[in-house]
């Protein structure tokens, strides 16, 4: 709560006069389930916030500090809105970056690549190739195999095209030495914390998914039991992951990295959504962290895409159900492929960061990070969308195990 509001006050950024205003079509306004975002003469795009609480806001905070370091693959930041209470308390109403049009998301852009690589493996009709027995990390340090190009395509290009982005976002936040965004090692209270965290969280998924079991459809069930058989060793394995000491950096990431948090122009990526897990408190989103924490959530939603793809109701995509068997090994291995490519081109543009962890860390790191968000992705799940419980189930025991 704000207390009563004051007054409203527009704050411009310094980009917004070369943005200019424009002499194009009337505002429209497009509303979504976060909020409403308003375009507004093709120039700006301005987002009114789902959920408004005094402090620094990270949106504001981060979008800021990218345009004025003139980090060009990320939206322009224009401005904001700023409500003024009368106990002297000022919280953000809505941000505004410059409007890009013709661009969509991530997600839209992976989803439509799926669909031209099932068709692609379909009209192949070929045993899937044995999956490689070097972990990801060695995957990403090795030339890509003719078939995975051949049947990924050029995403495979795109998806290091995005891991370099990455990089290059994190060398931004990571620079800023002499502001609040300076980097901070890891410490044993933070590693303790984090361990706290994880262990509170894969007990309330645990939780929600006991209560949900009997809802859930056959096949699934069997997944979630397993799951739920799992837990004393999640918990054990999570804990003994964070029992040494890390000597790696934290700095301010991205903190909700994913597909739907990218743009793509057609020739590149432009990252967004900086406002961080607004189900989070503002001071809970600004917590530095590791930069590999972006990176598995990425590579969660390489995961998500594929299962998606083959499982769930995407638009303009239909798997016919007697292909599903067939294709459930290619969707693994687009997964594997893409994501070797992905950080390819991260470690490629960003490897030798001051930030970035040791080659002993990094692959510790990305494999807690991603059993994490895969526990976290279920729980949301759960709880929020409850019918796509079963695909967040899919490969979940195995993953898990394999810590």
């Amino acid at each position: 709560a704000v207390g009563p509001v004051r007054e409203i006050d527009g704050r411009p950024g310094p980009a917004l006069a070369a943005l200019g205003d424009g002499h194009a079509a009337d505002s429209a306004v497009e509303w979504r389930t976060d909020g409403a975002i308003i375009v507004y003469r093709e120039r700006f795009q301005v987002r009114v916030l789902r959920r408004v609480e005094p402090g620094v806001h990270p949106e504001v905070e981060l979008g800021r500090f990218l345009t004025d370091r003139g980090f060009g693959h990320a939206r322009v930041f224009a401005g904001h809105l700023e409500l003024l209470s009368r106990r002297g308390q000022s919280s953000v109403l809505a941000t505004a970056y410059e409007y890009l049009p013709g661009v969509h998301s991530g997600w839209r852009h992976a989803i439509d690549s799926l669909g031209r690589y099932f068709d692609a493996v379909l009209a192949r009709r070929a045993a899937v190739p044995l999956p490689p027995v070097e972990g990801l990390l060695a995957l990403s340090g090795r030339p890509m195999p003719d078939d995975a190009r051949q049947l990924i395509g050029p995403f495979l290009q795109d998806a290091e095209l995005l891991g370099r982005r990455t990089a290059e976002l994190h060398l931004v936040l990571g620079s800023g030495v002499e502001t609040d965004l300076a980097p901070e090692p890891f410490t044993t209270l933070y590693q303790r914390e984090l361990y706290q965290s994880m262990r509170t969280l894969t007990r309330q998924a645990s939780a929600l998914l006991s209560r949900q079991l009997r809802r859930l459809p056959e096949d699934a069930r069997v997944e979630a039991q397993r799951v739920l058989d799992l837990e004393g060793e999640i918990l054990r394995k999570f804990r003994s992951a964070l029992s040494t000491k890390l000597q790696a950096s934290r700095i301010r990431c991205h903190g909700d990295y994913h597909l739907g948090s990218v743009l793509y122009t057609g020739k590149d990526f432009v990252v967004h959504g900086l406002e961080g897990d607004e189900n989070k408190a503002l001071g809970r989103r600004r917590i530095k962290r590791s930069p590999v924490m972006d990176l598995a959530g990425m590579r969660r939603s390489f995961h998500s895409a594929a299962v998606s793809a083959l499982y769930g109701r995407e638009p303009g995509l239909a798997v016919r159900p007697q292909d599903r068997s067939a294709l459930e090994p290619w969707a693994q291995y687009w997964k594997l492929w893409v994501s070797a490519a992905f950080l390819k081109g991260y470690r490629d543009a960003g490897g030798q960061t001051p930030f970035a962890p040791k080659p002993e860390e990094f692959g510790l790191l990305l494999s807690l990070f991603v059993r994490e968000q895969a526990v976290r992705q279920l729980a949301d799940e759960l709880r929020f969308r409850p019918d796509w419980a079963p695909i967040a189930l899919l490969g979940l025991p195995a993953l898990l195990e394999s810590i």
